[in-house]
C-alpha cells in the first residue's frame, strides 16, 4: 500500500515513490535512490530530495555506492553528509542499487534502518516485476517474429509447389526436344544446359518445400568440383561480361556428404554478392 504505482509508470516515477517513502519512514532531510547498470556496473541516481548545497548530491551517491551492505552511520566525516542510512537492492540476487537517507535532525538507529531495509524489499518487488514486464515484451516480439516466419514459410511453400508444376512442364517438352536433335549438335549441348538447370531449378523448389515442411535437407555423398563447375556455368550467363572467371578445380579432391542443391546456392550466393 506504501508504493502504488499507475499502469506506464517509469523507474525514475518508481524511485520517487520509494524515496518519499524513505525520507518519511527515516526522518531524513536528504535522500536518494540509485540504479546500477548491467553490465558496466555504473551507479547513477534515478532520484533525490532537493539538495541544497552543491556536491551535495554527488557527495552522498559516492557514500551509498560503497556500501554493499545496510550501513548505519551517524558521525559522517563529510561536510555535506552528517549522519546517513544505505540499504542495498538485489534483484534476483544481483545488486542492483541503493537507497540512501542522510542529514537526520537526530541519530538514526536500528528503527530507522530495519523500516528503509523495507522500503528497500518493496523496491525490490517492483524492480523484478519490471523486469519481468520487460523480459515479457522481448518474448512477445519473439514470438510475432517466429510467427511471421512461419506464415512466410507456408507462403513461400506454396509458391514453391506452383513453380515445381510450371517446371515440370519446362522439362518433359525440353525431352521431347533432344530427341528430335542430332547426337553432338551445337542445339543439343545448349539445350543440355537448358535441362540441367531446370533439373538445379527443381532441387531448389524441393530445398524451399523442405524449409516450409521444417524437415532435414537431402544429403548425399558427390564429387564438389562438378557442383562447382556447374554453379559457374550458370553464374557466366548471369554476371557482366566484362568479369573474368579463373577456375582451378582438382578432380580428385574427394567426396563430400552435402546437401547439393545448398552447395549450389551457396556458391551463387558467394559468387554473385
Amino acid at each position: 500500500s506504501i508504493l502504488k504505482l499507475s499502469p506506464g509508470s517509469t523507474s525514475e516515477d518508481a524511485a520517487e515513490l520509494v524515496l518519499g517513502c524513505a525520507l518519511r519512514v527515516t526522518g531524513s532531510a536528504r535522500g536518494l535512490v540509485a540504479r546500477a547498470d548491467h553490465p558496466s556496473g555504473e551507479v547513477r541516481s534515478l532520484a533525490s530530495a532537493p539538495m541544497s548545497r552543491r556536491g551535495e548530491e554527488d557527495a552522498l551517491l559516492e557514500l551509498a555506492t560503497e556500501c554493499r551492505k545496510s550501513t548505519l552511520e551517524n558521525h559522517v566525516d563529510r561536510e555535506t553528509v552528517s549522519r546517513m542510512l544505505v540499504v542495498p537492492v538485489f534483484v534476483n540476487n544481483v545488486l542492483s542499487g541503493r537507497i540512501a537517507a542522510a542529514n537526520s535532525g537526530q541519530d538514526y538507529g536500528d528503527r530507522e534502518l530495519r523500516a528503509l531495509e523495507q522500503v528497500a524489499n518493496l523496491y525490490t518487488i517492483v524492480l523484478q516485476n519490471s523486469e519481468a514486464q520487460q523480459k515479457r515484451a522481448e518474448l512477445e516480439q519473439q514470438l510475432s517474429f517466429s510467427q511471421k516466419m512461419e506464415a512466410l514459410g507456408t507462403l513461400a511453400g506454396g509458391i514453391a509447389h506452383d513453380f515445381n508444376n510450371i517446371l515440370a512442364a519446362v522439362l518433359g517438352f525440353s525431352e521431347l526436344i533432344r530427341s528430335d536433335l542430332a547426337p553432338g549438335s551445337e542445339e543439343l549441348q545448349n539445350l543440355d544446359e537448358v535441362l540441367a538447370a531446370a533439373h538445379r531449378a527443381k532441387e531448389l523448389t524441393a530445398q524451399i518445400l523442405t524449409f516450409s515442411r521444417q524437415s532435414e535437407p537431402r544429403r548425399e555423398f558427390l564429387e564438389i568440383h562438378k557442383i562447382v563447375a556447374e554453379a559457374l556455368r550458370l553464374l557466366r550467363a548471369i554476371i557482366p561480361t566484362t568479369i573474368r572467371i579463373k577456375t582451378s578445380l582438382s578432380h580428385d579432391a574427394g567426396l563430400v556428404y552435402v546437401d547439393p542443391t545448398q552447395l549450389h546456392q551457396v556458391m551463387m550466393n558467394l559468387c554473385t554478392n
